[in-house]
C-alpha cells in the first residue's frame, strides 16, 4: 500500500496552529469571511502529510489528508510496507499532523478512506528487465474501457499508463524513475540519496500502481470483497489481501486476459497451426491463415493498434468486434507455461491464499 486519502470530520480534529495553513485558518467557522479551502503542506525537504481543510457545498467542514504510508515510515516507497507497520504508521501520522498544526482526535484506523493507491514493487528474475516488460505491456491492443496513452509512454520503456474515468493503472521502472531528474519522474517525491535506494539500484524492479481515487467506486469495490462494510476505513485497507486482490484482478482482467499471445514466448507458426488444428480438426486452411495473421499482428508492437484503427474507419465497429472474438479464441489456446518470465514474476508477487492460478 502506498498513498491513502483520508477524510476527517470537523469534530474529529482540532487546529492547534492556524498559521501553518495557507490562508491562515483562524476564520473557518465564520460563514461570511472564510475561504473554501485551506492548505497545509509539510516544510521543504521534509516528508509529511498534505492536509486541506475544505468547506463543502453543504457548508460542512472537513479535513482531507493525503499521505504515502511507506514514505512517512521510511522516506521512500521503494521499500514496501506490511500489516505489521500499521500501529507505527498511526503513531507517525498523528505526530506529523501535530507538528503541522493539526491534532487528530479520532482513532487513525477509524478514519474514512476516500482514495487509495495499492501498489507493489516486483523484482524481475532470469535476466528480464523492467523496460522489456513495459514494452510488451504497451503492445496490448487496449480495450475501449481502459486505454493506453502513448504520450505517457516515457523514454521508450520508462512508464506506461492505462487510463479509465477515475482510476489509472501505472507500470514503470522504479530504479530508472528514481535516477531521472525530478521533473521527469512518475513519483515526483522520490529521492536518490535515500539509504534504502543503495540496496535496490542494481536490481530490475517493475512497479505496479493502481490509483483508485473515486470514492464511490472504491466503496463499491471493497464492499464486493467485504459486503458488511458501511465505511471504508484505514484499518480495513491495512490488509495485504485487499490490495493484492485488487492489483491481481485488475492486471488479469484488463491486461493479461486480452493480450495472452503478446506475453508468450512462442511465435513459431507451425506450433500455432498445430494448436489450432488440434482444437478444430475440421478447420479450413484459409481460416488457419486468417488466425495466424492475427497472431502476428498481436506480436507486432503497433500491428493490432494500427489494424484496429484502419478497420474501424473503413468497416465500422461491428467488424472489429468479430475480430475480437477471434482474438479471444486464440488467447484461450495459450498455456501458462508459455508466458514470459516477467508474467510469472507478477503472478508470484501478487499471490494470496485462495487466488488460484494465473490465467
Amino acid at each position: 500500500m502506498d498513498t491513502v486519502v483520508l477524510l476527517v470530520n470537523l469534530h474529529d480534529f482540532k487546529i492547534t496552529d492556524p498559521f501553518k495553513f495557507d490562508p491562515v485558518a483562524n476564520d473557518i467557522h465564520s460563514k461570511k469571511y472564510r475561504y473554501s479551502s485551506y492548505r497545509n503542506n509539510p516544510p521543504k525537504n521534509q516528508y509529511g502529510p498534505q492536509m486541506t481543510i475544505m468547506v463543502q457545498p453543504n457548508q460542512k467542514i472537513v479535513l482531507k489528508i493525503q499521505v504515502s504510508v511507506p514514505k512517512l515510515l521510511y522516506g521512500s516507497n521503494i521499500y514496501q510496507t506490511d500489516p505489521n507497520d500499521e500501529d507505527q504508521f498511526y503513531y507517525e501520522l498523528k505526530r506529523s499532523a501535530l507538528k503541522q498544526g493539526v491534532n487528530i482526535l479520532a482513532p487513525i484506523g477509524n478514519l474514512e478512506v476516500i482514495g487509495f493507491d495499492p501498489c507493489i514493487n516486483i523484482e524481475l528474475t532470469l535476466g528480464c528487465t523492467a523496460e522489456t516488460a513495459i514494452r510488451y505491456i504497451y503492445h496490448g491492443y487496449c480495450t475501449k474501457l481502459y486505454s493506453f496513452d502513448k504520450r505517457d509512454f516515457r523514454d521508450q520503456g520508462h512508464a506506461v499508463y492505462l487510463h479509465t474515468g477515475n482510476w489509472n493503472f501505472v507500470f514503470y521502472d522504479k530504479v530508472a524513475d528514481i535516477l531521472k531528474p525530478s521533473g521527469q519522474r512518475v513519483d515526483k517525491e522520490s529521492k536518490r540519496d535515500n539509504p534504502l535506494f543503495e540496496q535496490f539500484k542494481h536490481k530490475q524492479i517493475l512497479r505496479l500502481e493502481l490509483h483508485a481515487r473515486d470514492r464511490r467506486k472504491l466503496k463499491k469495490t471493497i464492499q464486493a470483497i467485504y459486503p458488511n462494510i458501511e465505511i471504508v476505513t484505514l484499518k480495513v485497507l491495512f490488509n495485504e489481501y485487499i490490495w493484492k486482490r485488487l492489483l491481481r484482478e485488475f492486471f488479469i482482467d484488463q491486461v493479461l486476459i486480452h493480450n495472452k499471445i503478446t506475453f508468450t514466448l512462442d511465435d513459431n507458426p507451425f506450433v500455432w497451426m498445430t494448436k489450432i488444428r488440434q482444437d478444430q480438426p475440421s478447420i479450413t486452411e484459409a481460416k488457419i491463415l486468417e488466425l495466424l495473421a492475427l497472431v502476428y499482428l498481436m506480436k507486432d508492437p503497433e500491428g493490432l493498434k494500427v489494424y484496429r484503427r484502419d478497420l474501424e474507419r473503413r468497416k465500422g465497429l461491428r467488424i472489429w468486434q468479430r475480430t475480437m472474438e477471434k482474438i479471444k479464441y486464440l488467447n484461450q489456446l495459450v498455456l501458462v507455461r508459455d508466458y514470459f518470465q516477467f508474467i510469472h514474476d507478477i503472478d508470484k508477487a501478487l499471490w494470496y491464499l485462495g487466488c488460484g492460478e494465473i490465467v
